[in-house]
């Protein structure tokens, strides 16, 4: 598989990584997700997410020799969102126009996005 065509993330998964992103360069420990990510997980549940995203590419498993498992982002925010997109794009199989029109339509949500931060003014 090549790198930058990695399986795109469910939102769950997304979330376990923004907890991965916000803690750092270390790494994050089962009881570290659920507390960075605000959410109760079951120990089963998260057991196959973090498994899930190990398996895409996403996280590095880290275990000790006692067998404790920590985990590690695999990938930056930036290139997990070029390589959902690309996934994205590539399982539909676009034509060039149709390319051209969602580069578009995303360069528009860009814009807006960034004229809705350039207009507030701190207090």
């Amino acid at each position: 598989m090549r790198e930058d065509l990695r399986p795109g993330l469910a939102t769950i998964e997304w979330e376990l990584m923004e907890a991965a992103w916000t803690h750092g360069e270390g790494p994050v420990s089962r009881r570290e997700f659920t507390l960075n990510s605000g959410r109760e997980w079951a120990a089963g549940s998260l057991e196959a997410l973090l498994s899930r995203l190990v398996e895409k590419g996403y996280l590095i498993e880290l275990r000790s020799r006692l067998g404790i498992c920590r985990y590690r982002a695999a990938v930056s925010r930036p290139e997990a969102l070029r390589s959902g997109l690309l996934s994205w794009f590539a399982a539909r199989k676009l034509d060039e126009d149709s390319l051209s029109e969602a580069a578009q339509l995303l360069q528009t949500v860009v814009d807006e996005r960034r004229g809705a931060r350039g207009s507030r003014r701190p207090a």
